[in-house]
């Protein structure tokens, strides 16, 4: 898992994927709080979130830490840092710059967390033991990641349709210089770097049903294009602009999906 991958980030930046990423945020805000919580990230903590993106997991972040606290979150895409930071609200202890996991913002964090970034890394324990840096001796590390498969059963749906099989084969596809399993790679990534993980892990699945199951599918192929054109594929047999509504005639109200296991561990940094 430690081969060199080239810009492993397949999703575009793009109004419809800021949607996504906010539907997404809200199925996953359960493990995220309970993983943050077991890790005791509370009042008055410092906390350095990695690929903050549109800002959810800062934001979560900052309430348990409150006013006293204090979140900086960091991406390396501007666009997304720009998103981030026009929804701080006054007084709130969040703020957003521009970085890269190679060189994080400079300071001391009581706790680093992430969710759905260390997949996209190119070289997973340089990448950590590079964020770990800026954690505090006694500090946490919190991290929700996806067991991404290599045959693109991380997404479970019903019923299985002509086309849902189409458009598994099209997510498999753009995910393919992502790196697999790294969910349950977590702890003993965690242990290579000198982090000592905290059973019981966590997991859970995010579920889409109906027309929003056609639609998050739809989405997700959207957000994929610029990655799948690439690998060669027609944007005609996409047909992006009607490819939710022929989802939606193909499974109709009783279309179902699981997208998981994410799984959540955290670590500490010993003294």
């Amino acid at each position: 898992m430690g081969d060199e991958m080239p810009d492993p980030y397949v999703l575009d930046n793009t109004a419809g994927e800021q949607v996504r990423l906010k539907s997404q945020a809200v199925a996953l805000r359960p493990i995220t709080e309970r993983l943050f919580r077991a890790a005791g990230i509370g009042p008055g903590m410092s906390v350095l979130d990695v690929g903050s993106g549109n800002g959810d997991v800062s934001f979560l972040a900052a309430e348990l830490v409150s006013n006293s606290g204090h979140v900086i979150g960091f991406d390396r895409d501007p666009r997304q840092v720009t998103v981030a930071s026009a929804r701080i609200s006054d007084g709130a202890t969040v703020s957003f710059v521009e970085a890269t996991v190679d060189d994080p913002p400079v300071g001391e964090f009581d706790a680093l967390v992430g969710r759905l970034v260390l997949m996209y890394q190119p070289d997973l324990i340089p990448a950590v033991s590079s964020l770990v840096r800026r954690v505090r001796p006694g500090g946490v590390v919190a991290f929700v990641e996806l067991n991404l498969r290599p045959d693109g059963s991380q997404v479970i749906y019903w019923p299985q349709t002509p086309l849902q099989e189409r458009v598994r084969g099209w997510v498999r596809l753009g995910f393919g210089p992502t790196h697999y399993f790294v969910g349950l790679q977590l702890p003993s990534i965690f242990r290579q770097v000198g982090l000592v993980p905290q059973p019981p892990y966590d997991s859970a699945a995010a579920i889409y049903e109906g027309r929003g199951c056609a639609e998050m599918m739809a989405q997700f192929v959207r957000s994929m294009l610029p990655t799948l054109t690439a690998a060669g594929v027609d944007p005609m047999e996409i047909d992006i602009d009607t490819l939710a509504e022929r989802l939606y005639a193909e499974g109709g109200d009783q279309q179902i999906s699981a997208m998981g296991p994410f799984i959540g561990v955290w670590a500490s940094k010993p003294q």
